[in-house]
C-alpha cells in the first residue's frame, strides 16, 4: 500500500484511471491508495465519467464549517 496523500484533482484523476485500468473495485482501489472514503470515490469517478478529467482537476476541497450553534447542539446530544 502507498502513504496517504493529499486529496488533489490530480489524485482524483490517478485514483479513477488506476481503477479503470486495473478493472480495480472501489475496495481496492480505496485500499491501494490509502484513501478512507468509498463515497466519494464513487462520486469522482462518476462526475469523471461524465464530464472528463477537467472536472475532476477543477474540484476544490470545500468543507462547511460548523458554526457555534450546530457545536452546542451536538453536544448536548452526546451529554444527554
Amino acid at each position: 500500500m502507498r502513504n496517504s496523500q493529499q486529496v488533489t484533482g490530480k489524485f482524483s484523476v490517478n485514483l479513477v484511471k488506476w481503477k479503470q485500468h486495473n478493472l480495480a473495485s472501489i475496495t481496492e482501489t480505496c485500499a491501494y491508495f490509502c484513501f478512507k472514503s468509498p463515497e466519494v470515490f464513487i462520486r469522482r469517478e462518476r462526475l469523471y465519467n461524465l464530464k472528463g478529467t477537467q472536472a475532476l482537476l477543477e474540484l476544490k476541497k470545500v468543507r462547511s464549517p460548523m458554526n457555534k450553534a450546530n457545536s452546542i447542539t451536538k453536544e448536548i446530544k452526546f451529554l444527554k
